[in-house]
């Protein structure tokens, strides 16, 4: 997705651990935070000085590899072969952290004041009250088996629309949502294949979260319906935009034929639909319970 991954967050932990080894865990956390908000990048971030090796294996090195110089958060791993373990952060994935450390030095600074309480450093995200416009990325196959695979090749490649999407004029943000929701859907027309295509989840075709079992609804459909079951995760990016005139085709056109030219794809039983939604529009399932009118209330203030 472009953000950190767990390596990442471990060696910078470390760092600062090897920074202050005497301190308490409020202070470590503290620290950390001020640190990698003020972190001037691209300056990496070691744990100790790169090893060389007669083994010939390719360690970072921008002054060599011309590609390593692109690295905009680069965070380096300590065992020989050294790479970088954040070669994906694009520049709307570095506004995002950047924002959201800065977010937690202010936290942290309040508390330490004794004028908030540590739950407040790990409260819940607000991604889909924070913005006004989302894409939605709707995955979807005919087996499971097919899906697991069909899913993990497109979140993989969502770092490429995101990177597209960083040369669109007027858009200031895009920032996806690390996770995505999944759902069985029992389609027994054409109709309803395309409403789950649409990101249209009908109550009478999604399997019921205590597991995958028909709803009563379609548990009365003749014996002779052809009942498809269909797979389907869905990914949101939230978009930040400077002005109405915002034109995203070419991004979305791209990624979707990165990712449909995977040699495993198939027409007949994979699809994927991008589509530009309002907050408004976003389904209850992103939400929890009564959390769903109060989301939209604060972004209409």
């Amino acid at each position: 997705m472009g953000f950190f991954g767990g390596v990442a967050w471990a060696i910078l932990v470390a760092r600062i651990c090897q920074l202050y080894p005497n301190a308490i865990a409020g202070a470590i956390v503290s620290r950390f935070f001020r640190i990698i908000y003020q972190w001037k990048w691209p300056h990496p971030v070691f744990l100790k000085p790169i090893e060389d090796s007669p083994l010939n294996f390719r360690v970072w090195n921008p002054k060599i590899y011309h590609d390593d110089l692109f690295h905009l958060m680069p965070i380096i791993t300590p065992a020989y072969p050294s790479t970088c373990a954040t070669h994906n952060v694009t520049q709307f994935t570095k506004k995002i952290m950047e924002r959201e450390f800065g977010r937690a030095v202010e936290i942290m600074d309040h508390i330490i004041a004794g004028t908030r309480k540590w739950s407040d450093l790990f409260a819940k995200h607000n991604f889909f009250g924070r913005y006004h416009y989302y894409l939605q990325i709707i995955i979807l196959s005919d087996s499971s088996e097919k899906h697991l695979k069909w899913t993990g090749r497109v979140e993989s490649r969502i770092r490429y629309l995101i990177s597209k999407l960083e040369k669109i004029e007027n858009l200031a943000l895009a920032h996806p949502f690390a996770k995505g929701f999944n759902n069985i859907h029992h389609c027994i027309n054409d109709q309803m294949m395309k409403d789950v295509m649409h990101g249209i989840i009908d109550s009478t075709s999604i399997n019921d979260k205590n597991n995958f079992v028909l709803s009563q609804n379609l548990q009365h459909v003749s014996d002779t319906a052809t009942i498809r079951v269909i797979y389907t995760t869905t990914f949101y990016i939230g978009l930040e935009i400077e002005s109405k005139q915002l034109n995203i085709t070419w991004p979305t056109q791209e990624f979707i034929k990165l990712v449909k030219g995977w040699d495993k794809y198939d027409e007949k039983s994979m699809g994927i639909n991008v589509r530009y939604v309002k907050s408004a529009e976003l389904p209850s399932e992103v939400f929890n319970d009564g959390e769903h009118l109060l989301m939209h209330k604060n972004i209409r203030s």
